[in-house]
């Protein structure tokens, strides 16, 4: 099974989004890198500080991360 997520960010005053796909649902904590070719964030380490869903039948699953460039 393949989890969706939508994750939220704010890297350099902005706020982004990006899809995160994976064989197991995201936890608080977690750390993911970016993979958004073309986008300033691309490659970025993302630490999510909160899930406030999971996917389901509807749509991908909510989260927030905090950008780290290293």
């Amino acid at each position: 099974m393949t989890y969706e997520y939508r994750v939220f960010i704010v890297h350099d005053g902005e706020e982004s989004t990006f899809s995160h796909f994976s064989s197991e649902k995201l936890w608080e904590s977690a750390v993911l890198r970016v993979s958004k070719p073309g986008a300033a964030f691309d490659g970025l380490s993302v630490t999510v500080h909160r899930v406030v869903s999971h996917p389901t039948n509807h749509g991908p699953g909510i989260a927030y991360g905090r950008g780290s460039d290293g």
